[in-house]
């Protein structure tokens, strides 16, 4: 008996020997904004995938914007989570805040991971001193349109052209005209092109007329460059005068709903993001819907693309566990229910057969018809710096300011957010 009483006292002390070593695991901190449960789905595929790496996943309720400004909180606390996410226009205040950590030293060949991912998108979360952050899924700005309606009026759609050569700014200009209808009292029998308000939205025009809104790092504004203020001048006319383009912040002025608007069969054609092709079916499941590049102009490069990434943060006590996660959260194909492009190249074609089993759009000829036309996204050094720019290209599409007025006050206002 006393034999036994010392054979279960050892098996004891290796149970808890074992449950110390499980114990010793390492645990990484992450928070997000994305769906819990699918954040959980991956987590478990990661753990499976790394033995000793445990992750401790804290959903976060508000949205990007919100989140950044917890993450804020978190810095100033010394609560950081190891691993967050962030979007492209965040990146710049998260460097300055000194909030991520370099993950170049874990990457043997930055040249060729950055080959992997859709061009140029991995340089937006580097410079010189290091990489901060691996893309994993990207958003486009794109036409979104309505099939049907190009077949009853005969009138090419912008795939049609763009097989032809023909689709350029002048095309999506004549192409609106034909789609724009209104009745005696002013209001829309039939919209031509329907935009959001935001910077992106404005930019690829801006790019086809050779004009540009911010320099490279985004310490210059650039919207008194003449080629920009013409793409300004006729765009403020376009909305304003022909109202052959619609913006959303025009939807009081002539009594529209947001989402009515973009599922309606008379809205021939959308600028917004390709995610957006997933909400704007729901609305209306009967039409078929299409997309294109936005046209090219005095140059090739105006599809605008920004990318969200994940990064380790400088309170990451295992860097390198870190590293794995996100590295393996990178290399994930986006979603199949949504129209988020993947950051990974290789998963380009996967995306593409989803978009035709989801939602009957033939991606492919898409995908042939981007090519090479992408460019990164004009991003200022912060927050403050976009709202000012940001306001007075409304007050323009609004018809609340003449272009030269509000050019200057933007130029004015934005340069003394970046001196703050």
């Amino acid at each position: 008996m006393r034999n036994f009483r010392v054979l279960c006292i050892v098996i004891a002390v290796l149970l808890l020997t074992i449950c110390t070593v499980s114990a010793q695991d390492i645990v990484l901190r992450k928070s997000s904004w994305e769906s819990a449960v699918l954040m959980e789905q991956r987590i478990e595929q990661f753990e499976k995938e790394h033995p000793g790496i445990k992750v401790d996943f804290e959903p976060f309720a508000g949205g990007t914007a919100e989140f950044l400004e917890q993450v804020k909180i978190w810095a100033a606390a010394g609560m950081l989570p190891d691993v967050i996410p962030f979007t492209y226009w965040q990146y710049p205040e998260l460097r300055e805040l000194g909030i991520l950590a370099d993950i170049s030293p874990y990457i043997d060949d930055v040249d060729k991971l950055s080959a992997e991912f859709m061009p140029q998108l991995l340089n937006a979360f580097m410079d010189d001193t290091g990489v901060y952050g691996l893309p994993f899924a990207v958003e486009m700005d794109v036409i979104i349109y309505n099939q049907e309606i190009f077949d009853v009026r005969a009138i090419p759609t912008p795939t049609e052209l763009l097989r032809n050569n023909e689709w350029d700014v002048d095309a999506l200009v004549n192409v609106a005209r034909k789609h724009t209808q209104m009745n005696s009292v002013g209001s829309f029998e039939s919209i031509g092109l329907y935009t959001s308000h935001s910077i992106p939205f404005l930019v690829p025009f801006i790019w086809a007329y050779g004009g540009e809104v911010l320099s490279e790092d985004g310490r210059e504004i650039l919207l008194n460059n003449p080629n920009t203020i013409k793409a300004l001048e006729d765009l403020q006319g376009y909305y304003n005068n022909e109202k052959i383009f619609v913006s959303y912040l025009h939807n009081s002025l002539y009594g529209l709903d947001l989402w009515d608007t973009l599922g309606n069969w008379n809205t021939a054609m959308r600028l917004w993001w390709i995610s957006t092709v997933n909400s704007v079916r729901i609305l209306n499941e009967e039409i078929p819907w299409r997309m294109s590049p936005f046209p090219s102009g005095v140059t090739n490069e105006t599809s605008l693309i920004i990318g969200h990434a994940v990064g380790v943060t400088v309170a990451a006590e295992d860097p390198e566990a870190a590293w794995k996660y996100v590295n393996f959260r990178s290399s994930l194909p986006t979603r199949d229910d949504q129209m988020v492009l993947p950051a990974k190249l290789e998963h380009l074609g996967l995306w593409a057969e989803q978009a035709l089993n989801f939602f009957n759009i033939p991606a492919y000829e898409f995908i042939e018809q981007v090519g090479d036309r992408i460019r990164l996204s004009p991003r200022a050094t912060s927050s403050k710096v976009e709202d000012a720019i940001r306001r007075q290209l409304d007050n323009i599409i609004a018809g609340r300011s003449t272009v030269m007025v509000a050019v200057e006050e933007a130029v004015r206002l934005g340069n003394i957010a970046m001196e703050q």
